[in-house]
């Protein structure tokens, strides 16, 4: 027996019930001196107060003769540590799923970023204000379809009475860009020549263009080479040509986060 171990023990033991060396002593009927000298290890507990020793340390005769708990596994212990492990675990589980989640938001918010940031424009289309007509009109550019508007293609007021004054009896009005065709449509033919804008007059041009469909025409556009032609004739043989260069400016587009 390790008297030094044995005597450890007890203290420790003794300490845990918050007990003194002169009330344990006390309790026992011996001496507070007899139980520090159990403690330094030059004495054993006698035989006699063993039990009783054991009873107030909540330990066991041979434990303390041995000088250590013996390593006994309860179901309460194995109880308490699964129920630990479980909801360790459980909380672990939650914190992983919560991160997926917000991966998976930040996923898609950079997804739909990507779509939809910036995908959807208006242009403001006109003609030069040193023109001879006035041109009104939207092109708007979205992820599935582009369009054209022209609401409207009028001569100026103050051309009226004068040499400038256009009389037609065939007019053909096309919408170029680069040079290519983009739509055209063909008035006329008529006995008499009539002043243009009695053509034009609430006339517009109206170009869809379906994406993956189409070659994507209008999202090429810039200012330079995007124009308007009028043929005209007044007597159904000369023809005759008139170039409305056109403008677009950004209107709109959804460029921004937080409006």
């Amino acid at each position: 027996m390790d008297l030094k171990k044995v005597g450890k023990f007890i203290a420790e033991l003794r300490k845990s019930k918050n007990l003194t060396q002169d009330k344990l002593g006390e309790i026992l009927g011996v001496n507070g001196k007899t139980i520090s000298k159990w403690e330094r290890g030059i004495n054993a507990p006698d035989i006699s107060v063993l039990n009783h020793l054991s009873e107030i340390l909540g330990v066991s005769v041979s434990e303390i003769l041995n000088g250590e708990r013996k390593s006994i596994i309860k179901i309460d212990d194995i109880t308490d540590k699964i129920k630990y492990y479980i909801k360790k675990n459980s909380v672990k589980n939650i914190k992983i799923s919560i991160i997926i989640i917000l991966l998976i938001l930040a996923i898609f918010s950079v997804l739909f970023l990507i779509n939809n940031f910036n995908q959807f424009k208006v242009y403001k289309v006109s003609s030069d204000e040193k023109s001879n007509y006035v041109i009104d009109g939207y092109m708007i550019l979205n992820q599935k379809r582009n369009f054209i508007i022209i609401r409207n293609i009028d001569l100026r007021k103050k051309i009226d009475g004068t040499s400038d004054e256009i009389f037609v009896k065939y007019l053909r009005v096309v919408l170029y860009n680069q040079d290519k065709v983009l739509y055209e449509v063909t008035f006329g033919n008529y006995e008499d020549s009539v002043l243009i804008n009695e053509y034009l007059i609430n006339r517009s041009i109206f170009l869809e263009e379906n994406i993956g469909l189409a070659k994507d025409k209008l999202k090429n556009i810039k200012d330079t080479n995007f124009y308007i032609l009028l043929e005209y004739s007044e007597d159904n043989e000369q023809i005759d040509k008139v170039k409305i260069p056109l403008k677009i400016q950004k209107d709109y587009a959804n460029n921004k986060v937080i409006y």
